[in-house]
This record gives structure tokens, C-alpha cells and sequence, in this order.
């Protein structure tokens, strides 16, 4: 897993130099990490989850999460 470079930077400020300004950035720079994370796991099971149900209700989860309205899904 890696992080972009900007919020390691701003990390590293704010642990090390105690830069409490970038709480803030730090905070949604990890939030918008962790729903791609995400995002991308339920991609991944919606192709290799062991049953069709599983599969299924991953693809679902996955269009819900990239906003693809139910009209435009196969």
C-alpha cells in the first residue's frame, strides 16, 4: 500500500515538527486513502468472490460506491 507523497510529507511535518495546521489536510488526505482502498477491494471480490452471490452483491457494492447510476449497469 502506498500514500501519496504530499501527505507523507505533511505526516512527517506534523509528527516530527509538530505542524498542528495540517491535522486537517492529514485527516482527509488518509479518509479519501482508505474509500479507495475500498473501493478498489470490492472491485477486486466482485471478480473473485467464491460464489456468483458474493460476486453479485460485490459489483453492486462497487456501482453504488462509484456513483454509476442503476440505469447504465449490464
Amino acid at each position: 500500500m502506498m500514500i501519496d507523497e504530499d501527505l507523507f510529507r505533511m505526516m512527517y511535518q506534523y509528527f516530527i515538527f509538530d505542524r498542528e495546521d495540517l491535522r486537517e489536510e492529514i485527516s482527509e488526505g488518509l479518509v479519501e486513502k482508505m474509500d479507495r482502498l475500498i473501493t478498489r477491494d470490492l472491485y477486486t471480490k466482485s471478480l473473485t468472490a467464491g460464489t456468483d452471490e458474493e460476486r453479485e452483491s460485490n459489483r453492486i457494492a462497487y456501482l453504488n460506491r462509484k456513483g454509476i447510476p442503476e440505469d447504465f449497469r449490464w
